[in-house]
């Protein structure tokens, strides 16, 4: 009893005006009463008319109330709470009322000091635009038509309607000078009668941020201005994002089956200037691609169903955070053309060629890119990578030549190596087999697939797919199997042993077919817990390549023929593949550091330390694996339920449908993980 007392005494001394329609606000309550002979007030039956049950019902609420909120305190604290905010507002929007009564719309006094108001009175003509920001606003007031247009720069953060108590809405100084500039009002006293401008047109950047503007207005507009919509008067802005002066274009038609749709021919001292920002223009270019009644696009905001647009209102912009969420994951694979990502509101782990290069790489092409040097790979950078690579190698005979990306790579070796009557025997999940995209069979030659076995060749099922192929009377109608290839780490972060190495060299060796060994992830299979070095492979294979890409460089693959083995046509095989850069140096640069002071197991080692780390971490949280991985990469096994949650905080690869529940997705770390990426993963999953 004393608190509610107390409470019931604060609410007197804070607000003297509280009155029974601020207990009523958002209140709803169902009185079902049995009695004869009804009466209503009105012939809307709205209100009943039999005055005894008055008495009665407020005898009866009163008393049952009464002992709630005894034995209730709390409940009733936080009544009388939610009234006095109410109060409050209401007293609020009392003052603006009284406000605006007092000032007169026309009277030039009474208008915000940053409205620069147009000539023309007739709101048949006049239109007035909201601009993001004083610099935009600068540019639009000088660029405009000063008889018909009127400028109002905004400031500062706009406030969000549907999230503020009323009396923050009443008394806010970014939404007050619109109010007073508009001259209609707002809330329940809004008159659209006496709107000063026809188009209420919305001008912000080109940029979230621009987006997020437009929405808070347009939310304020919905709320407290609603016919503003309802009768066509708000407009926003949408400009052209390219100028161009002495333009003649043509286009000519190509093919369907081409890539492109047409070819655009521009003429001689064409200029092409792109805008995001109001403030990257002057007046005259913001007239010319905005504003120019002649020429300019307006989108006009619309409403069909009142009921719907509450509804996403409420949604989107509403203090509910999970329903928000839920709209978004639902309707992202929808958005078109969005160019920015927010890497720091997610956790990235989808491959380990994301980021750029090592910082050691910025110095080197700071003090050498720019000079003068022989091309195509005759230069002194790719003699010295070569020559560090043969001695990592303990492969003194080697022949290297440096590619760019490893899809390119294993096209040219493999198409260079082959007979046009020969295939390359590959695992199932070999990346030629199925992330290459048709680039080994677009040359002419099959990838000819075994099963695989932890995502490996196995020595045993390699021999019997050979001897089965020569066994059939009939193979000389057939693909042949002219080589092998195999990947370190495989698809699936696997790692062959010296032994599992050894065999499958034996095998290739006595049905006579070349070894080729896919290295894009070399590094991290070499600082894995593992038995096999450079030195192993350089042995056991024909032709290996060490992958830079994927490894702490910017890009580059290095081609290593073991035993004096290339053929002698290779570099016109590369020229014939498109694969040739005139600036060879590009790639030989890199390796030359990557084989300096042992940098390339320093940079892939910790990626490796940290992809364990994840997977322990997975493991002590209960998470199966599809297989046991020791190098960067780790498949987990995940609940479909789950992906979309999975989905809003971390970004990571798609590998496989592991049932009808499950799905197996790739976490990778690379040489730029930090330990606070993994640990954050961790706490994530």
């Amino acid at each position: 009893m004393y608190s509610t007392i107390t409470a019931r005494n604060t609410a007197a001394q804070d607000d003297e005006s509280f009155k029974g329609e601020d207990a009523r606000e958002g209140l709803t309550a169902i009185i079902s009463v049995k009695l004869q002979e009804a009466q209503f007030e009105g012939q809307t039956k709205t209100k009943l008319g039999n005055s005894e049950m008055r008495a009665l019902v407020d005898a009866m609420v009163s008393e049952k109330l009464m002992t709630f909120f005894e034995e209730n305190p709390q409940v009733a604290r936080t009544i009388i709470e939610k009234a006095q905010t109410a109060a409050r507002a209401r007293e609020a929007a009392k003052k603006a009322r009284e406000m605006t009564r007092r000032k007169s719309a026309l009277d030039s006094a009474s208008l915000p000091g940053k409205l620069a108001d147009c000539i023309e009175k007739d709101p048949t003509y006049t239109e007035i635009y909201i601009v993001e920001g004083d610099s935009a606003g600068g540019s639009a007031k000088e660029g405009r038509d000063r008889r018909h247009q009127a400028i109002l720069p905004l400031w500062g953060k706009m406030l969000n309607v549907e999230k503020a108590r009323l009396d923050r809405v009443y008394g806010n100084d970014k939404l007050t000078p619109m109010i007073t500039a508009f001259g209609a009002g707002f809330g329940d006293d809004f008159d659209l009668a006496k709107l000063r401008y026809g188009k209420i047109i919305l001008m912000a950047d080109a940029d979230v941020d621009g987006s997020h503007i437009r929405t808070l207005l347009l939310t304020f507009f919905f709320r407290f201005m609603r016919p503003l919509i309802e009768h066509g008067h708000v407009f926003i802005a949408r400009r052209r994002c390219s100028r161009t002066k002495r333009a003649r274009m043509s286009a000519t038609p190509i093919p369907r089956s081409s890539s492109a749709t047409a070819s655009l021919k521009w003429a001689d001292n064409v200029r092409v200037q792109r805008y995001k920002g109001l403030g990257e223009m002057d007046p005259q270019q913001l007239w010319e691609t905005t504003m120019d009644p002649e020429h300019r696009t307006l989108l006009q905001v619309t409403m069909e169903d009142a009921a719907a647009a509450d509804e996403t209102f409420a949604l989107l912009m509403g203090e509910k955070v999970e329903p928000r969420r839920e709209f978004i994951e639902r309707n992202a694979k929808y958005v078109m053309n969005l160019d920015v990502i927010r890497e720091e509101n997610y956790a990235v782990f989808e491959n380990d060629y994301g980021y750029g290069a090592h910082p050691r790489f910025q110095s080197i092409w700071h003090r050498r890119i720019w000079s003068r040097f022989p091309g195509y790979g005759n230069d002194k950078f790719t003699a010295s990578a070569a020559e560090k690579i043969k001695v990592a190698a303990d492969c003194p005979d080697a022949q290297v030549y440096f590619l760019t990306g490893g899809t390119q790579t294993n096209m040219v070796v493999i198409d260079t190596l082959l007979r046009p009557y020969e295939g390359v025997v590959a695992s199932s999940c070999g990346h030629v087999n199925t992330h290459e995209a048709g680039a080994i069979e677009s040359t002419g030659h099959k990838v000819l697939t075994v099963p695989h076995k932890n995502g490996k060749l196995d020595a045993d099922d390699l021999r019997e797919y050979v001897q089965t192929f020569y066994a059939d009377a009939s193979h000389d109608h057939m693909v042949f199997p002219g080589m092998v290839y195999i990947s370190h780490p495989s698809e699936y972060g696997t790692l062959y042993t010296r032994n599992e190495l050894e065999r499958i060299s034996a095998v290739c060796k006595e049905f006579a077919m070349p070894l080729f060994l896919d290295g894009a992830r070399l590094g991290y299979g070499l600082t894995a817990d593992t038995d096999v070095t450079l030195q192993d492979i350089a042995k056991l294979t024909d032709v290996f390549y060490i992958g830079g890409t994927k490894c702490g460089a910017l890009c580059g693959e290095a081609v290593v023929f073991t035993h004096g083995n290339m053929p002698r046509q290779f570099v016109t095989m590369v020229k014939r593949r498109g694969a040739m850069i005139a600036k060879g140096r590009l790639n030989a640069l890199q390796f030359d550091a990557l084989f300096t002071d042992g940098l390339y197991e320093k940079i892939c080692a910790p990626a490796v330390k940290l992809a364990i780390k994840l997977r322990d971490g997975l493991k002590a949280k209960g998470y199966r694996f599809a297989l046991e991985s020791p190098t960067n990469q780790q498949f987990i096994i995940v609940e479909n339920s789950r992906l979309p949650e999975l989905q809003s905080k971390v970004v990571y690869s798609f590998i496989e449908k592991y049932d009808a529940e499950h799905t197996v997705i790739r976490l990778a770390t690379s040489w730029a993980t930090t330990e606070e990426q993994v640990d954050e993963l961790l706490s994530i999953l």
